[in-house]
């Protein structure tokens, strides 16, 4: 049962995707080092890093999305801002549970549910406005 990438969920910003495709090699971490018994070892790690990479993450994504003024850059730092308070929900209740297999799966689970339709309802809205701005450009230069 792990976690990977669907490359329908490409956006065409390459830094972009490139990120995301690490987030969901790292919510598989979790579900791999629980499986093979490192759980109580590896989950810790596994989340401070992505406490770490997702506020890099979502601050490149915001600067991105004003760069290009995409229409759903507000609409894009409000999901971050709901993302960030429950992965701090659930750090606390790995911080008050510990490594077990039901905080791992729910870690997992939230992230990949989250960022699958993140991308595909708001992220795909910034491959779609780097487009029209390169299109304008060309158009432009013409």
């Amino acid at each position: 049962m792990g976690v990977k990438w669907d490359p329908a969920l490409r956006t065409g910003v390459g830094q972009v995707d490139d990120e995301h495709q690490e987030l969901f090699r790292q919510a598989d971490a979790i579900l791999e080092a629980m499986k093979s018994g490192r759980g109580r070892e590896e989950l810790g790690k596994l989340i401070n890093f992505l406490g770490q990479y997702v506020y890099k993450h979502f601050a490149a994504e915001e600067q991105l999305m004003a760069r290009y003024q995409c229409p759903v850059a507000e609409a894009n730092k409000q999901a971050h801002r709901q993302f960030v308070a429950k992965f701090n929900e659930l750090k606390a209740k790995y911080d008050q549970q510990g490594a077990s297999p039901t905080v791992a799966l729910e870690i997992s689970a939230t992230l990949t549910s989250w960022l699958t339709q993140h991308i595909r309802a708001i992220d795909a809205k910034l491959g779609e406005a780097v487009k029209a701005q390169q299109k304008s450009s060309v158009a432009g230069a013409k």
